[in-house]
């Protein structure tokens, strides 16, 4: 296998030398394999995009979850409202007749 080259240098990987070059661990977003692996950060992108798409994704499905939890609790609160209003209405009709 060759010896990977730098995209910023156009030369051969200086590793543990370089700003870029770092140590990832935690779980392949695609697979779920453990990952614990010294790279280059633009190797590194792709995963890491993957990995912050996905949670957008998750942030976005709880984000619809908890607007529909709060549309229920306000719809709730609107009909309880109204069953209130409607058993004052007609105390407040017969204080008018009068």
């Amino acid at each position: 296998m060759s010896e990977p080259i730098c995209p910023l240098m156009r030369e051969p990987c200086i590793e543990h030398r370089c700003r870029f070059y770092v140590h990832v661990l935690g779980k392949n977003p695609q697979t779920g394999a453990d990952v614990s692996k010294f790279d280059c950060t633009f190797a590194w992108l792709p995963m890491l995009l993957i990995e912050a798409t996905k949670a957008i994704r998750e942030t976005d499905d709880e984000i619809s979850a908890f607007r529909e939890d709060t549309r229920k609790t306000q719809q709730h609160f609107a009909t309880a409202m109204l069953g209130a209003v409607e058993q004052h209405v007609p105390l407040l009709q017969r204080e008018d007749d009068k």
